[in-house]
């Protein structure tokens, strides 16, 4: 686990908090326009990998 979290950008494991504000935006009218995409909250990890493997 230590490992996983050394290895995330945010340095910090995310938070209910964070998971409720993107549910709240991506219901609200600001993110009207979005459609079929998918979020992903993981305070950056899956770019380093992504970046990693490059």
């Amino acid at each position: 686990m230590r490992a996983l979290l050394d290895s995330t950008p945010m340095a910090r494991w995310g938070t209910v908090s964070d998971i409720v504000n993107v549910v709240e935006f991506i219901l609200s009218d600001k993110a009207s326009f979005i459609t079929g995409t998918d979020i992903v909250i993981d305070g950056g990890l899956s770019a380093r990998l992504l970046a990693q493997q490059s």
